[in-house]
């Protein structure tokens, strides 16, 4: 009965269509993820997994007929320079001058902010100003070579290659009065690019886009699930390049699609963006709070629902600097609505400093935190308590909680996506269900609400 879309479109019973869960490993988090964005997808909305890196999502995809696209070591490829969705509708808007315009600038606008995105990670630090004005004014000279269209657009090693020469244009832009003037201003910025075209990052971002994600067409799919598991998590650098571009791309394929409805060439649709595992995508590199930040902030304006999953609030916390803390915890404090699974009594105190719980609910949260038993006779390890439970807290006034029990279907069961185990078990047919309603201690689940 509950989507961050619908209680605020459908039943005003938000303010703004956004969703914060939390709750400690192995209780249900993913499973419940799962099971909104099968509901979106009954109502017609079409979830975006802009960057599933377990994976958590794939498997769901693929079944419901979905677009899962894989990047990483030795599959696919993104192209940081592509035009995206967003170029691509340029020429369908033709008849909307002043849109084409818009759209266009708005292309180049991403473009480089992406770019820049990119080589802020990989340096991990900021651009000087003169870098920037480079990286601008080079972009620019290569949206008008035309050796270059939407169909084949620049690489980053064109990027490089027109900076290394570097035409007069470009000496003037940075005010460089020699050769050896302009490459002392340009060595630098040479670098930090040669480290997105060698190693791991060139092998993911060195080559031309190998599946596009288009939301515009007549037959959007179903659902997208942007499949980065491959990728190698203790590179930091590179994760967080991963996800900047898989963010961007997705972002800029909504607007697409909304663009071409509001010029009356689609229909509206509906997106709801799942950000889950948040505690690897803030760390993954410097700015990233600052552009889930961003995010959190335009759900409304961009017509989309946003599911942010983390285990606790100490998840955010450890971020290194003091501001991003800040900022992070700022999620929870805007979301729509929050939905807490067992968590201990001192997460919850930390939780209660954003979102008001009462004293009943916090020992019934904490209650699901307990761990897991031993069955003696069958020499089992039993179910956690807290496993499939929850509790949903709209606004940040003292509304009671809703609580709540997931349970799967017996499809949900058969098509084995459920099973987080499957690593161990070697079969992902064979899935325990998330919630036993014969062991539940709530009543034998009389009083839940089935998600």
């Amino acid at each position: 009965m509950f989507d961050p879309i619908s209680w605020v479109y459908r039943t005003p019973l938000m303010n703004t269509p956004s969703l914060f869960l939390l709750g400690l490993p192995s209780l249900g988090k993913s499973t419940l993820g799962r099971k909104l964005c099968n509901g979106a997808i009954a109502q017609g909305q079409i979830p975006l997994i802009l960057a599933d890196l377990k994976p958590d999502y794939a498997l769901l995809v693929e079944a419901m007929g979905g677009h899962v696209i894989r990047i990483g070591h030795g599959l696919g490829h993104f192209n940081p320079l592509a035009v995206g969705a967003l170029g691509s509708i340029i020429p369908l808007l033709d008849e909307f001058p002043e849109e084409q315009r818009r759209v266009r600038a708005q292309v180049l606008s991403r473009r480089f902010r992406l770019m820049q995105g990119l080589l802020e990670l990989v340096r991990r630090g900021p651009l000087v100003e003169h870098e920037n004005n480079l990286l601008s004014k080079t972009l620019r000279i290569l949206e008008d070579d035309p050796r270059f269209s939407p169909t084949t657009p620049p690489l980053i090693q064109d990027l490089f290659d027109t900076i290394q020469a570097g035409p007069l244009d470009l000496r003037g832009h940075v005010l460089a009065r020699t050769t050896e003037e302009y490459e002392a201003k340009t060595d630098r910025l040479l670098s930090t690019l040669t480290s997105l075209l060698d190693g791991p990052l060139g092998e993911v971002f060195s080559r031309q886009t190998c599946e596009p994600l288009d939301l515009s067409g007549d037959n959007p799919p179903v659902a997208v699930c942007v499949d980065v598991s491959a990728i190698d998590t203790a590179d930091s650098a590179l994760e967080g390049a991963v996800l900047l571009a898989c963010w961007e791309d997705g972002f800029g394929a909504i607007e697409a699609a909304h663009t071409l409805a509001d010029c009356g060439l689609r229909p509206q649709r509906h997106f709801l963006v799942f950000l889950d595992e948040l505690w690897r995508v803030l760390g993954a590199g410097p700015g990233m709070v600052s552009r889930v930040d961003k995010m959190t902030r335009l759900t409304r304006t961009l017509g989309t629902g946003l599911v942010e999953i983390t285990h606790t609030v100490k998840d955010l916390e450890s971020l290194e600097a003091e501001f991003d803390i800040k900022k992070a915890k700022g999620f929870i404090e805007r979301a729509g609505a929050v939905i807490v699974g067992g968590l201990p009594r001192q997460e919850m105190v930390k939780l209660c400093d954003i979102v008001p719980f009462t004293n009943p609910e916090i020992d019934m949260v904490t209650s699901w935190a307990t761990p897991a038993s031993f069955d003696a006779h069958s020499k089992k390890k039993l179910p956690p308590p807290g496993r499939g439970r929850f509790l949903l807290k709209v606004g940040t006034d003292n509304t009671p909680g809703i609580p709540f029990q997931t349970f799967l279907t017996a499809t949900e069961r058969d098509l084995g996506y459920h099973d987080t185990n499957s690593r161990f078990t070697g079969d992902t047919k064979n899935v325990t269900p998330v919630a036993d309603s014969t062991t539940n201690g709530n009543g034998g689940g009389r009083h839940a609400v089935s998600a």
